[in-house]
C-alpha cells in the first residue's frame, strides 16, 4: 500500500468516524431554517434522511446531466461542431437543465444558482474599465460542479437532525436541537 493510499484511507475512516451516523424516515426535500440568512427561494436548505442518500443524490444528478447532454449530442450527431454550437445558442441549450429542474422541484436556491448569478453579473460588467479576469467572484467557491446543486450558498445541508456546514478545512456538524447555534 502506497503512502497516498494510507493517507486516503485514514482521511476516509476519520471522516466516517467523526460524521454523525443518523437515519431518518423521509424523502429528501427542501426546508426553511431560520438561520438569519435571506435567500430568494421558498427553501434555504436541502434535507436528507442519511448521508448515503446525500451522496447518492449527487451521483444521480451527475448521471442525469451526463445522460441529458449525451441525448442532445446523439440527436444532433450529424452536425459539425460549429453547427452544434449555433444550435445550442439558437435553442438556448443548457446542459445544467437537470440541475435547474432539481432546484425548482425542491424550491431551493443552491450554491450552483448563486455561483451562476455571481458569474453572470460579473460578465455583464465586463465592459467596465476596471473589470478584470482576476476578479472572478466564483474563484473562491470550493465545491465543484454538480455538488453545488446540493449545497446552499453558505455551504450547508441537513442530514436527519444535523446541519452540515462545509468549510475549506472540513465539515462542521451542528445538531438541530440547539437552534441558537444556527445563527452564526
Amino acid at each position: 500500500m502506497s503512502c497516498e493510499d494510507k493517507v486516503e484511507n485514514y482521511e476516509t475512516n476519520t471522516l466516517e468516524k467523526s460524521r454523525p451516523i443518523e437515519r431518518c424516515d423521509f424523502e429528501p426535500h427542501g426546508v426553511y431554517i431560520d438561520n438569519g440568512m435571506e435567500m430568494p427561494s421558498e427553501n434555504n436548505m436541502l434535507k436528507f434522511p442519511d448521508y448515503l442518500t446525500f451522496e447518492q443524490t449527487v451521483i444521480n444528478l451527475e448521471n442525469q446531466v451526463e445522460e441529458y447532454d449525451d441525448l442532445f449530442l446523439a440527436q444532433n450527431s450529424n452536425l459539425s461542431e460549429d453547427e452544434l454550437d449555433d444550435l445550442e445558442e439558437d435553442i438556448d441549450y443548457n446542459p445544467d437543465t437537470p440541475l435547474i429542474n432539481f432546484e425548482q422541484y425542491h424550491e431551493f436556491y443552491s450554491l450552483r444558482s448563486y455561483s451562476e448569478s455571481l458569474e453572470d453579473t460579473w460578465l455583464d460588467n465586463s465592459d467596465q474599465t476596471n473589470w478584470s479576469w482576476d476578479d472572478d467572484p466564483t474563484a473562491d467557491i470550493f465545491v465543484d460542479g454538480v455538488e453545488q446543486t446540493i449545497y446552499n450558498p453558505y455551504y450547508e445541508f441537513i442530514v436527519c437532525n444535523t446541519l452540515y456546514k462545509l468549510t475549506k478545512e472540513g465539515n462542521i456538524y451542528i445538531p438541530l436541537d440547539f437552534p441558537e447555534l444556527m445563527k452564526y
